[in-house]
């Protein structure tokens, strides 16, 4: 049970589990309201702030855009911003 959570405290595991989760929010929403497939772009939003962290944290190792919760709020917020959108 030690290893799973601190498996689950890791910031780069974290990061990939709400990238995963926000490209399933969207999957979802756009299967069961707008009734059509995701478009590619909106679609890879989630993995591209991904992928961006990861090279971020990398290299900068203190301040706002070193913390994974900066990160992980950013793909929630583009997420949310994508499906708003979509809705107006």
């Amino acid at each position: 049970m030690n290893k799973l959570l601190e498996f689950i405290k890791n910031d780069h595991i974290q990061l990939a589990c709400v990238s995963g989760a926000c490209i399933i929010i969207l999957a979802v929403f756009f299967k069961k309201f707008m009734h059509e497939p995701v478009p590619s772009l909106p679609a890879a939003v989630p993995a591209l702030i991904f992928v961006f962290a990861e090279g971020v944290i990398v290299k900068v190792k203190k301040g706002l855009w070193s913390r994974v919760w900066t990160w992980n709020t950013l793909a929630l917020l583009a997420t949310a911003i994508i499906i708003v959108k979509r809705l107006l």
